[in-house]
């Protein structure tokens, strides 16, 4: 007789090209009894209950989040903390007021400051987004002619101050003539599967210390 599937309920942002995304989408691969809940992080969801579920999950939406349904859900619940070295104070507001059983972190050095039951999950690339295939050449017709084919190193992701003093990582290495640098949302995760390295610039990097 076959293993009863686990359900897990979903909470994710709407907001596209977060990694709420790419959960849903490896749920779906999985074969789980997946219970999707969407919410938008500065509205109050319409599902006012959570159902019966051998995990509810939420996943970090980058904001402050109300979710009554969360707080009296009598089952284990867990959270995904991807950005807790930039918000550290908020992901822990979080996890204090939802009594998270399972908190896994993307930040290894954050781990410890999440309580005892934290632990490290480290980010990965979503096969569908970041793997390269023909149909990534499209785009707006000019956009063809000037975009590179391909990159030797690239770094997709929000602008913090660390990384824009950063930019001149790949330049010491001869890397420049083939680099990006760029937000990783809208075609820039299409960029990123264009290139042999795929580099994020981690809190308290600088150009001096990326390479040693």
């Amino acid at each position: 007789m076959a293993a009863e599937r686990p359900r897990i309920a979903l909470l994710r942002s709407v907001v596209p090209h977060t990694t709420a995304w790419y959960y849903l989408r490896a749920f779906k691969r999985l074969g789980v009894d997946l219970v999707d809940l969407p919410f938008h992080p500065r509205v109050m969801p319409e599902w006012k209950g959570i159902p019966g579920a051998d995990l509810a999950l939420l996943i970090d939406c980058g904001l402050p989040i109300d979710l009554p349904a969360l707080e009296s859900f009598g089952g284990p619940k867990g959270f995904v903390s991807i950005d807790s070295c930039h918000k550290l104070p908020m992901h822990r507001a979080l996890c204090e007021r939802y009594s998270f059983d399972f908190i896994w972190v993307a930040q290894k050095h954050v781990v410890k400051e999440l309580g005892d039951n934290a632990q490290w999950l480290p980010l990965a690339a979503e096969p569908e987004t970041h793997a390269y295939r023909p149909g990534m050449a499209g785009g707006p017709f000019l956009d063809r002619f000037f975009r590179k084919r391909h990159y030797d190193i690239a770094m997709c992701g929000a602008p913090y101050k660390h990384r824009r003093s950063s930019s001149g990582f790949s330049s010491s290495q001869g890397y420049q003539p083939g680099s990006f640098s760029g937000r990783a949302s809208g075609s820039r995760p299409r960029e990123l599967a264009r290139s042999t390295i795929g580099f994020n610039a981690g809190a308290g990097l600088t150009a001096e210390k990326a390479w040693t």
